[in-house]
Parts: C-alpha cells; structure tokens; sequence
C-alpha cells in the first residue's frame, strides 16, 4: 500500500475531462485513480478494474492503459505519484543536512509546506498551459457536428475559451450537436464561423428554426431551378 496518504489534485483537469460522465461514471473513476493511488507501485488487477467499472466499454477503462502484467493504470495519476514521491525526498534529503533542524525532521516529513505544494503546481500548470489548452480545443471540435476547416476552427475555439470557460462550452457545443442530429451537413455552418460569430449563446431554439429555414430556402431555390430547366 501507498506509504503517502496525498497526491495533487487538478480539480479543474479533472472536471473538464470527466465532462460528459454521468455522475455514476464520475464516483467510479474517482475510485479507481485513489485505488492506483494507494497501490502504488503496484497497478490495478483487471478483476478489481471490472468489479468497479461492470463492462469492458465503460468510459472509465478508456483513462487508463495497461502495464505489461496486463494491470491497469492513469499515465497522469501515475505521474503525480511519482512527482510527490520524488519532492518529499529532496526534501527529505534536504533536511537531514542541517542540523539545526534535525529536532523537527518527523513533524517536517508529515506535512509538506503549503507555498512550496502552490509553486509546484504554479510551474507545471505554466510549462502545460498551451499544450492544455490545445486538448481543450480538440476536445470541443471532435464534439461539433461537422468537421471541415479544422484550423481554423481551432484557432477560432482557443479565441472563444479566453471569453467563456470550457466546462460551459462544452455543454453548449454539446447540446448544439444534439439538437442537429440527423440534419444534413451542407445546413450546420463551418465551427470555425459557428464559434467567431458567437454562435454558443444563441437559444438552441432559434439555431434550429434558422438552420431549418435556410434548408427550405435552399429547398425551394433548388426547387425552381429545375423547373426553369424543364421548361426550357
């Protein structure tokens, strides 16, 4: 078992990647990563992975990959295992080579100092940040339902994140797609024009009606074109 009894926890990685989990999906995979967690350096056993997750198509399986007993784990859990693990003896080794402070050396190990958690989060969320954000964007266009000009649609993506959050554009984006299913694909704008225009805070309602109404005018343009033909 795990000797620590913490690791870093990215609230915000964490929402934005468990999404479009239902909450049943959510309670699961959070006690899959603490279960990783406290095995350490050991991985979850495949029978321990399907008493969580019930089926082999769960959304949840599709986070972690397998070592080579065929044991389950997340490559990011795993990463903040080890990161911890390697801060607490810098520490650790730190400590013991001042003497003034071999009397607090048990109490020191116990709990590691709060500026020094923040700084280290600060500077991996900085190196991480562009590469972050650009998994934001790809996660948001492969959502839309129709994928043409895909960069300018993420250029036009990374421009909407810096005005609106990417939970909520998420959902947006989502219930866009939602309301369009099954409709022809020449009808659904470009993402790239969808997110310039701003496209995410119209009501669903009045996309639809406006999708609809250009399908029939499409329609009917199409319609007397063919007429004009036959009668010449």
């Amino acid at each position: 078992m795990g000797q620590d009894p913490a690791v870093l926890f990215y609230t915000s990685d964490f929402l934005s990647g468990t999404i479009l989990m239902t909450d049943d999906e959510v309670g699961k995979y959070i006690k899959l990563l603490c279960l990783q967690h406290q095995l350490y350096p050991d991985h979850i056993p495949p029978d321990h992975m399907m008493s969580i997750c019930k089926n082999i198509d769960s959304k949840i399986i599709k986070k972690f990959v397998t070592d080579k007993q065929g044991e389950y784990y997340n490559k990011r859990m795993e990463y903040e295992i080890k990161r911890r693990i390697n801060f607490c003896n810098s520490r650790s080794n730190n400590r013991l080579k001042k003497k003034h402070m071999k009397n607090t050396c048990k109490t020191y190990e116990k709990h590691m100092i709060q500026h020094m958690e923040n700084e280290n989060e600060n500077r991996n969320r900085t190196r991480n940040e562009a590469e972050n954000e650009n998994e934001k964007a790809e996660k948001i266009y492969s959502l839309y339902p129709r994928h043409v000009g895909k960069k300018a649609a993420i250029k036009s993506i990374l421009k909407t994140l810096k005005e609106i959050d990417y939970e909520s554009l998420m959902v947006r984006v989502n219930n866009y797609a939602e309301s369009v299913k099954g409709a022809d694909m020449q009808f659904i704008p470009h993402p790239a024009t969808w997110f310039n225009q701003g496209r995410y805070n119209d009501p669903i309602e009045h996309q639809i009606t406006k999708s609809r109404n250009v399908q029939k005018s499409v329609s009917k343009e199409y319609l007397q074109n063919l007429m004009n033909t036959e009668l010449d």
